[in-house]
């Protein structure tokens, strides 16, 4: 496990004293080792923090510090919890890169706990999802987050329309709204789920193809920097899509006025 709050029970310590701690309850060759802890010490970039103690250190480097001391008992696995939680915008990034690079360089298994599934994204091969203590779905992470197996994990994952509907073949019947599916669902299914940025807004939308094509009106517009939430009504059922500046600007549309929009089949999931 990957602490950070066990370096200052030990504050008199130097870095690499603190580094070196676990290594003194193993039957290693010192000149080995050494060597081991100064590879992991310059990977990490802390190889000038050496001879500081721990309570001359900013959060980033200490979090760098109990990473190299977790790793360097060669542990077959490392539990981290919520290692970039508390780090600057910045020195996360920096770190999370940095994990990344150990990860493959090692060959060491990480299970990481976070509740930032940007985090899961980059750094993960297999997720696991949890609801309650128990595990709602566990797959690879691009199966978990293209195609989420409850309504609890596809809302987890960001898919901001999730709607219960009744099946009849290839349609999907959400109050009085049709949608046209790209297969049959499971007999077991009774969502669909569609993502924000999977629904197009605007003129020139596509109408052949099987698409989807529906007119409401824009009840809501959250400008959310490089991108503007927009909250449609149709038929009494509310979706929410993902758009630039840009687009927004070329529809040159306002609150509330009519508007056109369409879904691909494709991107509509069931479970």
């Amino acid at each position: 496990m990957c602490f950070v709050n066990v370096l200052h029970r030990r504050s008199n310590y130097n870095v690499y004293d603190n580094i070196t701690y676990g290594l003194r309850y193993q039957s290693s060759d010192p000149k080995e080792s050494h060597s081991w802890v100064e590879w992991l010490m310059e990977e990490l970039n802390i190889q000038n923090l050496a001879k500081r103690t721990i309570t001359n250190l900013s959060g980033g480097e200490k979090q760098r510090v109990a990473l190299a001391r977790s790793l360097a008992i060669h542990p077959s696995i490392v539990l981290l919890d919520e290692p970039l939680s508390a780090l600057d915008p910045n020195f996360r990034e920096d770190l999370r890169d940095l994990l990344k690079k150990l990860h493959h360089d090692l060959k060491t298994t990480f299970l990481m706990v976070t509740h930032d599934f940007a985090e899961a994204i980059f750094l993960g091969d297999r997720t696991a999802i949890m609801r309650c203590g128990s595990i709602e779905q566990i797959d690879t992470v691009s199966q978990v987050f293209q195609r989420p197996a409850t309504p609890f994990v596809a809302e987890f994952v960001g898919m901001k329309n999730v709607f219960s509907a009744v099946f009849h073949g290839t349609k999907a019947l959400v109050q009085d709204l049709e949608s046209q599916l790209k297969a049959s669902p499971d007999t077991r299914h009774r969502h669909i789920g569609i993502r924000a940025e999977d629904i197009l807004v605007g003129q020139n939308l596509p109408t052949d193809n099987g698409w989807n094509c529906f007119e409401g009106r824009i009840v809501n517009i959250s400008n959310l920097g490089l991108y503007h939430e927009v909250t449609l009504r149709t038929e009494d059922v509310t979706f929410k899509a993902l758009l630039t500046g840009r687009t927004m600007l070329n529809a040159q549309r306002q609150d509330r006025d009519p508007i056109q929009f369409a879904i691909d089949p494709s991107h509509i999931h069931t479970f």
